[in-house]
């Protein structure tokens, strides 16, 4: 178990290492996902009448899944640092000492696509998830 780890043992604050990183880049990722929902509002058809409500409801789901996507490509290499300094935790030693030092890290060994590694999973789920919460919600 994670908690049993000797290095958390010792040091039980290293558990929340990244935690920092996890608060901002919710923050960040929420403020630009609804920035960009309520920037494109205004662009979406009325849904008014049926034959106008499928047509609002593919532009009101194409609309959203593109902020989402947008935020998660914005916010995407933020995400990898914190993911990164938290499982270094596991490591006998401490792959990175600070945030700086796992930038740096990754961007000497693996280059600017490191930062985005697993971003096409994360989008496809992403549109999985937006097409499952509208087949919820049309059967609803």
């Amino acid at each position: 178990a994670l908690f049993s780890h000797p290095n958390i043992v010792e040091s039980p604050h290293l558990a929340y290492k990244g935690f920092s990183l996890f608060i901002i880049g919710s923050l960040l990722y929420k403020g630009v996902y609804m920035s960009l929902l309520q920037g494109l509002a205004p662009f979406l058809p009325p849904d008014d009448g049926e034959h106008v409500r499928f047509k609002a409801i593919i532009s009101q789901t194409a609309i959203g899944f593109f902020a989402m996507t947008s935020a998660m490509l914005w916010m995407y290499p933020l995400d990898t640092v914190r993911r990164r300094m938290m499982l270094s935790v596991n490591h006998e030693e401490f792959e990175y000492r600070s945030v700086q030092h796992c930038v740096r890290t990754i961007l000497r060994s693996e280059g600017l696509r490191g930062f985005y590694r697993g971003a096409l999973f994360n989008t496809c789920r992403g549109g999985l998830t937006t097409g499952l919460a509208l087949a919820i919600g049309i059967s609803l």
